[in-house]
C-alpha cells in the first residue's frame, strides 16, 4: 500500500487498520447470524424419541462388553 499512496499514508494507516478489524468482526458476526438462521432444504427428520439409559442398563452392556473382551483374548 506504501508505494502507492505514498509517505504520507503513515499517518492513516493506526484507522485503516481500526476499520480493517472492524469491517471483520462486523463481517463475522453477521455470517455468524445468517448461519444460524440456516434452514438445510432436504434435511431428514429429527429422530422424536429420546432414549434414557438407566445406570442398571448401562453396567449390565459394560459387564458383556468386558467378559466378551476377555473371552475373545
Amino acid at each position: 500500500m506504501v508505494p502507492f499512496l505514498g509517505v504520507g499514508i503513515f499517518g492513516w494507516l493506526p484507522m485503516l487498520a481500526g476499520i480493517a478489524m472492524a469491517m471483520s468482526s462486523v463481517t463475522v458476526v453477521g455470517n455468524s447470524i445468517l448461519l444460524g438462521r440456516y434452514k438445510p432444504r432436504f434435511a431428514g427428520k429429527k429422530p422424536t424419541a429420546v432414549i434414557n439409559y438407566s445406570s442398571d442398563s448401562v453396567k449390565k452392556a459394560y459387564s458383556l462388553q468386558q467378559t466378551s473382551t476377555q473371552n475373545s483374548s
